[in-house]
């Protein structure tokens, strides 16, 4: 494995290590999201401006959209220079 890695030049190393690392957080809350589910919480102490019928306003940069960006564009960015696209176009 080590070979491997060492093989490899720095920014396929870079498109493999956003790629894993990013899989590996997108598993886990995947999984915590189907085990948890909606889990029903009692909050009795929390001062939130959440509305009752609005929820939360829109939320552009969040965990999961971090989490996604990151996956998909290591994969996606993976695949295209490994079809020898080159690093401006991948």
């Amino acid at each position: 494995m080590q070979e491997w890695w060492s093989s490899l030049d720095w920014f396929s190393q870079i498109l493999w290590g956003t790629s894993l690392i990013g899989s590996l957080i997108f598993s886990l809350l995947l999984i915590l999201n189907l085990v948890a589910g909606d889990a029903d919480v009692e909050m009795e102490d929390v001062d939130a401006t959440i509305e009752g019928d609005t929820g939360i306003g829109f939320q552009f940069f969040s965990l999961k959209n971090l989490v996604g960006f990151f996956t998909i564009f290591g994969w996606t960015g993976l695949a295209c220079y490994e079809s020898g696209m080159g690093k401006l176009g991948s």
